[in-house]
């Protein structure tokens, strides 16, 4: 590998941490029947967040990804059409490059 594809391979590898942190996460509070919520008095939200959805995710649906985009602020939502839940396994390259571009 090239400098640059070995970066780009560690980046990779960041990215699918935090989505998989993340994840186990939201299932674990979902689980002890606790909600994940955004308090917006409590924080504010200064960096760009990019929000991913597959279109026909059936795990978490396209309308918990719009409500996310309402809730944060600075949040950007992009719905990938015909993707489902494991869409990051297709489209990692597209995301990692919005990610550090």
């Amino acid at each position: 590998m090239k400098n640059n594809e070995k970066f780009m391979h560690r980046q990779m590898l960041q990215v699918i941490k935090l989505v998989l942190f993340l994840l186990v996460m939201a299932m674990s509070a979902t689980a002890c029947g606790s909600s994940i919520s955004v308090d917006d008095t409590s924080v504010e939200i200064t960096v760009r967040i990019d929000i991913w959805q597959g279109e026909v995710d059936k795990n978490v649906p396209v309308n918990q990804g719009s409500y996310q985009n309402e809730l944060l602020p600075n949040s950007r939502l992009t719905v990938l059409p015909g993707q489902a839940h494991l869409y990051i396994l297709e489209q990692w390259r597209e995301i990692l490059s919005v990610l550090v571009g």
